[in-house]
């Protein structure tokens, strides 16, 4: 009796819902016809899963769309060797010289690695300079937090590590009234060193790109694109610590030497540590496809800057992961792509929901 009224009350809910419009099943309902559920969403969800990027290449994409909050990853190439990731990072201020009103912040991810050699070099007041110059007297030099070293890393027992991801960002802090001038985001295409560079020099890349200072980030996102820095190496890829070698971050030109132009900075780096005396140490599982997918996509659209206010990065890198890893893998990856997307518009990149569109399909199926 009971049972014949609860079918009976089933009957008029799905009744009521067809009038209004409504065609989706209860839970109740759901589970009273086993054979449904197990036929239909069950049946879709393996679909989806067995089409996705590998987890450790997805997130590898995630840390390099978003360094400063993203993934603490790996990098997903083979072999597979234990490591330590962890992030280490540097925030200051930096100003235009009051002489020609020439300002440049810079970044060195190799020497990020160590606490005790500088990696980020500004410019300030009292600089003379009229390009970027690492060994001026009034050059700020900074060092980032991490918890090694230079003598930490070497031969034999000591550490070697390699850089997954990084990124410089700045903001305008100076006053409304004079704000204007030009900003330049910069990347060297082959990570040669762009100390020495002036504002043409560096306008002469295709990969430099012009900005009007305004109120939101400006970003400048690491893109792996030489063979040792894929490796474990007690150099970090770098060549030589000892060696100062930036090569990424942006320059300025204030709109008048008198008023100057300041901009807050934050830099991002995060690395993976490996060696006899590193403790913490985790398993790390390869993708070599997946990885080359990733990477390609990084060096098609992270070589150029962008601003948080531009969806065109983040779309571009989320769509390039997918469509390649669809020319490398097995199945889709628009699941992982979708989540690429999703880290990215946190803070990297700026990304609106029309870039989520691109990759709507089969991602929203996992929703």
């Amino acid at each position: 009796m009971v049972k014949n009224q609860k079918q009976r009350q089933m009957k008029r809910a799905a009744a009521k819902r067809v009038r209004n419009g409504a065609s989706r099943e209860t839970k109740a309902e759901r589970r009273s016809n086993p054979g449904r559920l197990n036929s239909g969403r069950s049946r879709r969800v393996r679909l989806v899963r067995s089409s996705i990027l590998s987890r450790p290449a997805e997130m590898y994409a995630m840390s390099l769309a978003n360094p400063f909050t993203g993934p603490v990853a790996t990098v997903p190439d083979y072999p597979n060797i234990p490591s330590r990731r962890l992030r280490v990072f540097a925030k200051g201020t930096a100003s235009a010289s009051s002489t020609t009103g020439f300002g440049f912040v810079v970044l060195d991810p190799y020497r990020a690695s160590t606490n005790d050699l500088t990696s980020v070099f500004t410019s300030s007041t009292a600089s003379t300079v009229t390009a970027v110059d690492v060994a001026d007297a009034n050059t700020v030099k900074v060092t980032t937090n991490s918890d090694y070293a230079s003598t930490d890393y070497g031969t034999g027992t000591l550490a070697s590590g390699r850089v997954v991801s990084a990124g410089i960002r700045v903001r305008y802090s100076g006053t409304q009234l004079n704000r204007g001038g030009l900003l330049i985001g910069f990347q060297h295409p082959t990570h040669q060193t762009i100390n020495t560079l002036n504002q043409a020099d560096i306008e002469a890349y295709d990969c430099a790109k012009r900005f009007i200072p305004g109120n939101g980030e400006f970003t400048v996102l690491f893109s792996p694109v030489l063979s040792e820095e894929m490796q474990f190496t007690n150099t970090f890829g770098g060549g030589n610590l000892s060696v100062i070698r930036p090569v990424m971050g942006f320059v300025w030109q204030a709109p008048t030497a008198a008023a100057g132009a300041t901009y807050s900075w934050e830099v991002y780096v995060n690395i993976e540590v490996n060696g006899q005396e590193i403790r913490g140490m985790l398993p790390s599982v390869s993708d070599p496809a997946g990885f080359a997918a990733v990477q390609n996509a990084a060096q098609v659209t992270q070589m150029r800057p962008h601003s948080e206010a531009a969806p065109s990065h983040a779309s571009k890198f989320a769509h390039g992961v997918e469509q390649l890893a669809l020319s490398t893998l097995t199945g889709a990856a628009q699941g992982a792509g979708k989540r690429v997307a999703e880290e990215a518009v946190k803070k990297g990149a700026g990304l609106g929901e029309e870039v989520l569109s691109i990759l709507g399909g089969a991602a929203a199926v996992m929703l």
